[in-house]
């Protein structure tokens, strides 16, 4: 039980760090397409936003998921 744990720590880190470089070029992104008056480079950012949408979705899923597995095991003990 504590591997599975460590690893899904592991894995909800990876996203994690994922999310953030992804947020980053985002961020980047969206001043230079400002600055440039770039509305076709504005949506394609917004689009890109989708998928760091759903990796916060399929996470909070996942850590609600588990939380549940874990309370039925604590029930048990």
């Amino acid at each position: 039980m504590r591997e599975k744990f460590e690893e899904e720590l592991r894995k909800l880190n990876t996203a994690i760090i994922t999310m953030g470089k992804m947020i980053e070029v985002a961020i980047e992104s969206s001043i230079l397409a400002l600055m440039a008056h770039d509305e076709d480079a504005a949506d394609a950012i917004i689009k890109a936003d989708d998928a760091i949408d759903d990796i916060t979705l399929k996470k909070k899923k996942e850590l609600i998921a588990n939380e549940e597995v874990i309370k039925k095991w604590n029930s048990r003990v």
